[in-house]
C-alpha cells in the first residue's frame, strides 16, 4: 500500500537501475537522487588468487552467464535487498556493447532472476536526463576508452561518434610507471629505498587509490606548461611549481613518497596528443566538425573522479559554485542546493522508521555505534515532544535536538493558552514553518535533518507526520528516513498496517530495520524502539526491554529463515 496519505493505491514498484562498467558497477532505484552502490565489476571464486571482473567480452557464453549470475546476486541481495520479481530493470549499456554480452545479460534477468521487464538504454542518452536537455556533446570517460557522441532531440547521432584507449587504465598505467621511476619508499629496514627493489609491480586497487586521493587535474593555463615543459626541445620553458609530495602508507611498515611532479601531471595524458595527434581535446573536436550545430555539452565521466576546475572541461557541476553558498539563491534551473546538500545529510546517516496502525504508532531507529567504547543509550535519536507526542529523527542530531526543543515550546505554549494538548497536524505544521524560515535567508543554513511525529488520542486516533529539510509536511501510514529510507519503504508496503496493533507492529519494525541494516558498512547497531496508542494510554513512552528483546529475537530468526529460503532456492 502507498505510504503518502494523498496518494491512491496501487502504486507501481521504481525500477531497478543497473550501470555495469568495466571497472565499477552503479546500482539503485530509478527516481532516487544517486546509485544505492557503486562497486567493483568482480566477483571472487574459490581458489582463484585474483577477484575476476564481470565485464568481459572475450569469453565463452556460459562462463560469462555464470559471472552475471553471480554478480547480480550480489546486487540484488547485499546491497538493493529487494526481490527481482517485483521490479522492472534499467540496464544503462555502451552504444558499442557487443550483442552476445546484452543477450547473455537478458538471459540472466529474465531467466534466472525472473525480472519483469528490462530496458536496455544507451548511457549517453541517460546521461541527459540529469540535465533535463535533448542535445549535447556527451563524452563517457571509462575504464578502457573514452568515447564521444552526439545527442539530437534524444537520439544519438551514430556516425558522428568517435573513441579513443584513453581511459582509467591508461591512467593507471602513466602512473605506475611514472612511480617506480622516480618515487621511493620508507620500510622498517630502510629509508629512500627504490619503488622497484621492494615491490615489482603496484596492485591496481592501490593505484586507484593513490589516484583519487593524491592526484588532480590542472587547470587549462597549467596543464598547458606542464606538457610545454615535459616536451622542451629549446630548453627554455620552465615547468610550474610542483605541489607538495604526499606520503601514502602502503602498509603497516612501508610509505611511499608520491612527488607533487607526478600528482598534477599523471592525468594529463588525456590531454597530450599522441603520435596520431590525437587526445581526448581532439576527439571532441573531430565529433564537432562533423556537426557545428550542437549548443551544449556533457560530460558523463567514470574514470577520473579526481578534483577537476571548470577550465579544463564544461561539467554542468562546475557552474555550481554561484548558487549553492546562500540558501536564499536559486541556480538557473529553480533548484535551492543548500536545501539539497541538508537532504543529502539525511540519506548519510542511519534509518529511522515510524509506522501508524490501528492503535497507535510505533518508532524505530538504526543507532550506529561508531566506537568499542560507545555508552549504551547515550545520544538518543527518539524524543519526547509532549506527553501524547512522540519524535524520531535522521540526519544531524545536534539540529534535531534543537528542533525538538522548538517542538515541545509550541505544544507547551498552546496548553498554557487553550488549556489541552495541541493536535499533532497543528505542531506539525507549526515545526515546518520554523523549519521552512531557515531556508529563505542567506545568514543561516537549512537544518540538516528530518524527523517523524507521532501522537495518539482518542478523538483523532493514531496520526504520523514527516517533516524534512525543506520545512514540508507529510501525513503518513508509514515512513522511513535515513540512508536506507527507500529499501525500508519497500518493506513497509507489505504490510496492512490498519489491521494491525502495536504490539504486531513493533516486531515488524525491529525486522526491517534489521533488514536494511548494511553489515558490510556499519559493522554493529543499538535499535531504539517508542510507541504512543493504547496500550501505554496515549503517552509516548520507550518500549519495555522484554518487548525490544522479544521483537529483536522474531527479527532474528525471520532473517534467518529468509537466508536459510534463500540457499534452497539457489
Amino acid at each position: 500500500m502507498p505510504l503518502y496519505e494523498g496518494l491512491g493505491s496501487g502504486g507501481e514498484k521504481t525500477a531497478v537501475v543497473i550501470d555495469l562498467g568495466e571497472a565499477f558497477t552503479k546500482c539503485g532505484f530509478a527516481g532516487e537522487t544517486g546509485p544505492r552502490c557503486i562497486i567493483p565489476s568482480v566477483i571472487k571464486k574459490a581458489g582463484m588468487p585474483k577477484p575476476i571482473r564481470v565485464v568481459q567480452y572475450n569469453i565463452n557464453t556460459e562462463e560469462l552467464y555464470s559471472y552475471l549470475k553471480e554478480f547480480i546476486h550480489i546486487l540484488y541481495f547485499r546491497h538493493l535487498l529487494v526481490n527481482p520479481r517485483d521490479r522492472r530493470v534499467v540496464v544503462i549499456e555502451s552504444v558499442l556493447c557487443p550483442s552476445h554480452f546484452r543477450e547473455t545479460l537478458t538471459r540472466v534477468l529474465f531467466k534466472y532472476f525472473e525480472v519483469p521487464s528490462v530496458l536496455l538504454a544507451p548511457s549517453h542518452l541517460m546521461a541527459l536526463l540529469t540535465l533535463g536537455i535533448n542535445s549535447a556533446m556527451v563524452l563517457d570517460c571509462g575504464y578502457r576508452e573514452s568515447l564521444v557522441l552526439p545527442i539530437y532531440e534524444g537520439i544519438p547521432v551514430l556516425n558522428c561518434w568517435g573513441a579513443l584507449p584513453l581511459g582509467g587504465k591508461a591512467l593507471h598505467k602513466e602512473l605506475e610507471t611514472q612511480l617506480l621511476e622516480q618515487c621511493t619508499v620508507d620500510t622498517g629496514a630502510a629509508k629512500e629505498q627504490s619503488l622497484p627493489s621492494v615491490m615489482g609491480s603496484i596492485p591496481e586497487g592501490i593505484l586507484e587509490d593513490i589516484k583519487v586521493r593524491t592526484c588532480f587535474v590542472s587547470d587549462l593555463k597549467r596543464g598547458l606548461n606542464i606538457q610545454a615543459a615535459k616536451f622542451n626541445i629549446d630548453g627554455n620553458t620552465e615547468r610550474p611549481s610542483p605541489p607538495p609530495n604526499v606520503d601514502y602508507p602502503l602498509d603497516g611498515e612501508k610509505i611511499l613518497h608520491v612527488l607533487g611532479s607526478i600528482r598534477d601531471s599523471v592525468v594529463e595524458i588525456l590531454f597530450e596528443q599522441d603520435n596520431e595527434e590525437k587526445s581526448v581535446a581532439t576527439l571532441i573536436l573531430d565529433s564537432l566538425m562533423q556537426e557545428k550545430d550542437w549548443r551544449s555539452f556533457s560530460s558523463n565521466q567514470k574514470t577520473e573522479r579526481i578534483y577537476e576546475p571548470k577550465t579544463k572541461t564544461k561539467q554542468p557541476g562546475a557552474y555550481l559554485t554561484p548558487y549553492d553558498l546562500s540558501a536564499s539563491t536559486f541556480s538557473p534551473d529553480g533548484r535551492v542546493f543548500q536545501v539539497e546538500y541538508a537532504m543529502k545529510a539525511v540519506e548519510n546517516s542511519s534509518t529511522a522508521i515510524g509506522i501508524r496502525c490501528k492503535d497507535g504508532v510505533v518508532f524505530g531507529v538504526e543507532k550506529l555505534v561508531l566506537s568499542k567504547l560507545y555508552e549504551e543509550g547515550s545520544n538518543k535519536r527518539l524524543f519526547n515532544v509532549d506527553r501524547h507526542v512522540g519524535m524520531a529523527v535522521a540526519g544531524l542530531l545536534a539540529d534535531a535536538r534543537s528542533l525538538a526543543d522548538i517542538a515541545r515550546e509550541e505544544a507547551s505554549n498552546f496548553r498554557s493558552n487553550f488549556g489541552y494538548n495541541i493536535p499533532l497536524k497543528h505542531l506539525a505544521d507549526r515545526v515546518a514553518m520554523y523549519v521552512h524560515a531557515y531556508t529563505l535567508y542567506s545568514a543561516v543554513r537549512p537544518f540538516g535533518c528530518s524527523f517523524m511525529l507521532g501522537s495518539y488520542s482518542v478523538n483523532d486516533g493514531a496520526q504520523l507526520y514527516m517533516i524534512d529539510p525543506s520545512g514540508v509536511s507529510y501525513g503518513y501510514w508509514g515512513c522511513a528516513i535515513g540512508k536506507a529510507r527507500q529499501a525500508a519503504k519497500t518493506e513497509i508496503e507489505k504490510l496492512q498496517m490498519k489491521e494491525m496493533t502495536c504490539r504486531d507492529v513493533v516486531k515488524e519494525v525491529a525486522k526491517i530495520i534489521y533488514i536494511v541494516h548494511d553489515e558490510v558498512k556499519d559493522k554493529a547497531f543499538e535499535l531504539e524502539l517508542s510507541w504512543v496508542g493504547e496500550i501505554t494510554n496515549g503517552r509516548h513512552e520507550i518500549v519495555p526491554k522484554d518487548v525490544r528483546e522479544e521483537a529483536e529475537k522474531y527479527a532474528k530468526e525471520s532473517l534467518k529463515e529468509e537466508d536459510e529460503s534463500d540457499d534452497d532456492n539457489m
